[in-house]
């Protein structure tokens, strides 16, 4: 529009210097009438209502269907050249979080009690502070060489009570006095091999940590036998072997001289038999004439109980023993014990130099994460944070998102990794990123708390070697056995656990680089409300982040891998859309918009449009090459790099049709109420715009419907209406799918409707989008005439120009 105004200017001013001195009034006349015009219709556009924002071209699409029909074509051909250019070619669905449909689904959880937790593993230490326990020892949590399937845990390390009273505990052997017998330099006790209750005659006594149990009690009797409580055996002495069992012949005799038990009438001490400091766990009790090894009876009354230990791992699981009749406690705890091969690794500086924090929640969808987590939403928004409105999915369940997002390859064209197939090797080949940014420098974390459904476990034949750093797997895989109450891990929330492991890796190692995927599954798998109990804990973790530098070097990936893929919610067409659109935001270092403004700017723009798990890794992979963009790539494109909204398609960007989540025109019955409802508001909204102002209210008739043509409703592909479920084909286990009946539309009062129809008293020929939201309708640009109206609006064509298309002179 404002090259027109600035032909007809220098029109006016150039023009009558170059014609005939008698013709330049004539010709300026005819000049200043066509910018009048012109302003006139720059006028309407801002003052009338008129739902057109290409003003200008309409204006001069109306004036000159007077004239001729090629003007109009021509202009009609513009207008679509100029909208293909603005308009995404992949039009997303607007999904309302609360629609009737789900609203029902939508529940409030309980409140998460997991109960009282007695320890807590920071920095390497181990604190222990409990009412009413016996005895504390703690096993260390490892993972077998190559076996990514199971957890090991060490022989139990006692935790000593620092408390003053403690030793009240801890008795002299003598007479009379029923305890465990406790070796006082390694504080273990002696068992029935195995610990059992009611062992055989001639059973083998050993060294143990469980200490103290009822079932390990002992008392010496007046005449100095050693009395096993719970089975009446008795602590035998073999002379010819120096073994000592448990045997019915309670002959054996001691005496008790400084803490050493001796044998009575001769010179052999019980003692380990390998060890004497520290006894192996199920190390055999022998005797000897080593008499330096002393021992006590230590009771089972309950104290309290404060201790700590020094443990350098990553995860412990600590049993803190009660008397009989009360249950015993286990908690478990991870954390990340700093690794020197990997403070001493040489960082490379990253092209953009930041630390990456990927953080997943399974099943959520980008509605869900509307419903469940307003306050971490309300958080987001105060940081630089893009939140990805078309993101996608590539395939079904986590394992298609997270090959795409982690390595870049869809899975069927991974190196065979199923279980199921012959021939089939684990994992470790495929193309990590984790180790594009171990090269880098970076310090690596992967962990995921549902371990029964492991993304790279459940079908497929998992890691030979940890894929990062630090490896939660075999931890979870221990806690697993522990679980009591859902969502909680022991005594504390599942979620809270991985939430505490994540900071102390930030913590651990300041000087290093990050890069942490943490995937939390337990919680909101298999119930998508409980998603909640995470909302304040997360936005707490990112305070605690800011607080401590973290976020501002950091950039913070929250997302889901799909919707729910179960259930009711996935039965209507709207739960069906919100399996295909998860939650994706990338939240950035508040000096990055500055610093990288182009970077910034284009991660906004490609928010508006399709985006896919494939993206995500270009994009990580565009973090450590930048300004060098990504090479290599399969799939995707960096979301710092500007993507084209006419070349982004499903096809184009790696998802297949019944994925794809982008809307398509579907004709429908003219005929029902709907459709009748949506063109009769059209109606009404011209008749509106013809009497909001005096003239074409006296001077055009009122309009009225004459005969519905076409309507369209905007609905997703009919494979996605279809969609039943995926299945296992030669190429992967979920790329083949199963088509069924398509869904009941549920979303007919919340769609776009595109609808041609006829008028009268003028005959006109209208095409017009009206957006429904909740039933309630709403013009979505302008309302198109497609056929020539001549002299129809003469009577306004000097006033009111842009209702030229709607009047119909009386």
């Amino acid at each position: 529009m404002f090259y027109l105004v600035l032909v007809v200017l220098c029109s006016l001013v150039g023009i009558p210097f170059l014609i005939r001195r008698r013709f330049r009034r004539f010709f300026t006349a005819i000049l200043c009438t066509g910018l009048i015009l012109t302003l006139t219709g720059l006028f309407f556009q801002h003052k009338e209502k008129a739902p057109s924002k290409d003003f200008g071209a309409n204006f001069l699409l109306d004036y000159h269907l007077v004239r001729g029909e090629k003007i109009q074509a021509y202009l009609q051909q513009l207008s679509a050249k100029k909208h293909s250019v603005n308009e995404p070619i992949c039009k997303l669905p607007v999904l309302d979080p609360f629609h009737k449909s789900v609203k029902s689904l939508i529940v409030p959880s309980p409140p998460l009690d997991c109960g009282k937790l007695h320890s807590s593993f920071e920095n390497n230490t181990l604190q222990v502070k409990a009412d009413g326990v016996v005895a504390v020892a703690y096993r260390i949590i490892s993972r077998p060489k190559g076996d990514d399937f199971s957890s090991i845990v060490s022989e139990p390390l006692v935790v000593m009570n620092s408390k003053q009273d403690a030793r009240k505990n801890v008795y002299e052997v003598e007479p009379g006095i029923s305890g465990c017998i406790m070796h006082k330099s390694s504080k273990k006790c002696l068992h029935p091999f195995g610990g059992q209750a009611n062992p055989n005659d001639g059973e083998k006594v050993v060294f143990h940590s469980d200490c103290c149990l009822g079932r390990i009690q002992f008392t010496m009797t007046p005449d100095k036998a050693i009395k096993h409580n719970s089975s009446g055996l008795c602590l035998h002495v073999n002379h010819e072997t120096n073994h000592v069992s448990l045997a019915q012949n309670c002959s054996t005799k001691f005496n008790v001289l400084y803490g050493t038990l001796r044998v009575e009438n001769s010179h052999l001490c019980l003692q380990s038999k390998s060890h004497p400091d520290i006894p192996e766990n199920d190390g055999l009790l022998e005797v000897g004439k080593n008499c330096t090894e002393k021992f006590a009876f230590r009771s089972l009354r309950e104290e309290s109980f404060e201790g700590n230990a020094t443990v350098n791992a990553d995860f412990v699981r600590v049993d803190i023993t009660r008397s009989e009749g009360k249950d015993s406690i286990t908690e478990v705890h991870m954390q990340t014990a700093p690794k020197q091969e990997v403070l001493q690794r040489k960082v490379q500086p990253a092209g953009i130099p930041v630390n990456v924090a990927m953080i997943m929640f399974d099943s959520t969808s980008a509605a869900n994460f509307v419903r469940q987590m307003p306050i971490t939403r309300s958080y987001l928004k105060t940081r630089p944070t893009v939140f990805l409105e078309g993101e996608t999915i590539v395939g079904d369940g986590t394992t298609a998102q997270l090959c795409a997002m982690l390595t870049g390859i869809p899975e069927e064209e991974q190196p065979e990794a199923r279980r199921s197939m012959f021939k089939a090797r684990p994992v470790d080949r495929w193309r990590w990123i984790f180790n594009d940014y171990k090269k880098r420098g970076y310090v690596t974390m992967y962990s995921e708390d549902s371990p029964g459904l492991g993304t790279f476990n459940l079908r497929l034949k998992g890691f030979r070697n940890p894929p990062t750093d630090h490896y939660g797997r075999p931890f979870w895989l221990e806690a697993d056995k522990h679980a009591r109450k859902d969502y909680c891990s022991t005594n504390q929330p599942i979620h809270k656990v991985t939430m505490k492991y994540s900071l102390s890796l930030f913590r651990s190692y300041p000087n290093n680089p990050k890069f942490a995927f943490l995937l939390f599954s337990d919680l909101s798998h298999g119930n998508m409300n409980a998603l909640k109990y995470a909302d304040q804990d997360l936005t707490d973790l990112l305070k605690t982040m800011d607080k401590e530098s973290y976020l501002d070097e950091s950039i913070v990936f929250i997302f889901g891998d799909h919707g729910v893929r179960y259930g009711s919610m996935r039965k209507t067409l709207q739960g069906k859309l919100e399996e295909r659109l998860p939650h994706m935001s990338i939240t950035f270092p508040s000096w990055f918009p500055k610093k990288y403004p182009q970077l910034y700017e284009n991660v906004q723009r490609n928010a508006k449009l399709l985006t896919t798990p494939f993206d995500i890794y270009a994009t990580l992979r565009h973090v450590i090459s930048y300004p060098v963009p990504p090479r290599d790539l399969r799939f995707g494109q960096s979301l710092f790099i500007p993507m084209d909204p006419q070349n982004r398609t499903c096809a184009s960007a790696g998802v297949e049709e019944h994925w794809c989540p982008c809307l398509n025109l579907e004709r429908v019955p003219v005929d029902s109420s709907i459709v009748k409802q949506v063109v009769n508001y059209v109606v009404n909204f011209i008749n509106s715009l013809l009497e909001e102002r005096k003239k074409p209210k006296r001077v055009c008739h009122r309009l009225s419907l004459k005969e519905i043509k076409t309507a369209q409703m905007e609905l997703p592909n009919k494979k996605v209406q279809r969609f039943k479920n995926s299945l296992a084909n030669r190429k992967c286990d979920s790329c083949g799918v199963v088509l069924g009946q398509k869904d009941e539309n549920n979303l007919i009062k919340d769609t776009l409707y595109q609808i041609q129809f006829l008028t009268s008293p003028n005959d006109g020929f209208y095409e017009a989008s009206v957006q429904l939201k909740g039933g309630v309708p709403s013009i979505k640009g302008a309302i198109s005439r497609v056929d020539t109206y001549g002299d129809q609006p003469r009577c306004i064509q000097d006033t009111h120009v842009h209702l030229m298309k709607f009047c119909y002179c009386r």
